[in-house]
C-alpha cells in the first residue's frame, strides 16, 4: 500500500539553515558570498552559518577561498551532482519561492513584487518567458542583472517589469492597460502580500472597482 509523503523532502535533507544557504548560492552560482553577507540575505546567525558552510565546503558542494581574514563560499559548478542539487531545489522550492530567493539581494529595496498566476507554476519542461512585476526604490538594471543568473538557473527567459510606488499609483489613476491587467488577473506574490498591495491602492481602489 503506497502512502503519502508526510515530510517535505528538503525538511528531510537538509535542515532550514542549510536550505538558506544553499538556495541563495545556488541561485547566485557567479557570485561568492563572505558569512556576513549570506547571514544578511538569508537571516542564517553569522555564528551557525560557520560551520554549515564549512561543512558544504569539505563535501565539495562550495568553493572557499580566503583573502587576507575575509572567508569567502560559492557554489562549485564543477561538482558532478551540482546540475541535480539545483534541479532538485527548483523543482521541490516551487517556482514562486526560487524567484523570491534569488531577489534575496535586492529585498531591502523592494516593497511589493509579484507574478502573474499564468506564469508562475513551475513545469519542467515549459521554457515561456516568465513575468515578474516589481515595486519600490530598486533600479530596473539591478533587477536585471539580479534575475539574469536566476533565469540561466531556471532555463527561462525573466522579463521583469520595475517601477517606483508613485510610477505605479500614477500608472493606475491613468487607468494603463499594462498596469491594470496586472491588477485584474490572478498573480503569486513574491515579496509583500496582497493586502500590502491593497492598502497601496486603497483610494484608487474604490475609485475603480478593483478587486484584489
Amino acid at each position: 500500500m503506497k502512502t503519502k509523503a508526510t515530510q517535505p523532502l528538503m525538511d528531510l535533507l537538509f535542515g532550514d539553515y542549510r536550505q538558506s544557504c544553499m538556495a541563495l548560492l545556488l541561485l547566485h552560482e557567479d557570485t561568492a558570498y563572505h558569512v556576513r553577507e549570506i547571514s544578511r540575505l538569508t537571516g542564517v546567525p553569522a555564528g551557525s552559518l560557520h560551520r554549515e558552510l564549512q561543512l558544504l565546503a569539505n563535501a565539495g558542494l562550495l568553493l572557499r577561498t580566503t583573502i587576507g581574514n575575509l572567508v569567502r563560499y560559492q557554489a562549485d559548478v564543477n561538482n558532478p551532482v551540482y546540475p541535480q542539487l539545483r534541479d532538485l531545489f527548483s523543482k521541490t522550492l516551487g517556482l514562486p519561492e526560487v524567484v523570491r530567493r534569488g531577489l534575496l539581494p535586492l529585498q531591502k529595496r523592494i516593497e511589493i513584487a509579484f507574478m502573474p498566476d499564468t506564469a508562475a507554476e513551475f513545469h519542467a519542461v515549459s521554457r515561456e518567458a516568465l513575468e515578474l512585476v516589481v515595486i519600490g526604490t530598486v533600479s530596473p538594471r539591478s533587477v536585471a542583472s539580479t534575475v539574469r543568473p536566476l533565469a540561466n538557473y531556471l532555463g527561462r527567459d525573466i522579463e521583469s517589469r520595475v517601477m517606483t510606488r508613485e510610477d505605479f499609483i500614477g500608472q493606475v489613476k491613468a487607468r494603463s492597460a499594462e498596469v491594470m491587467q496586472y491588477l485584474e488577473q490572478p498573480r503569486v506574490m513574491i515579496e509583500g502580500s496582497t493586502r500590502m498591495l491593497a492598502e497601496l491602492l486603497e483610494v484608487e481602489r474604490r475609485q475603480l472597482s478593483l478587486v484584489l
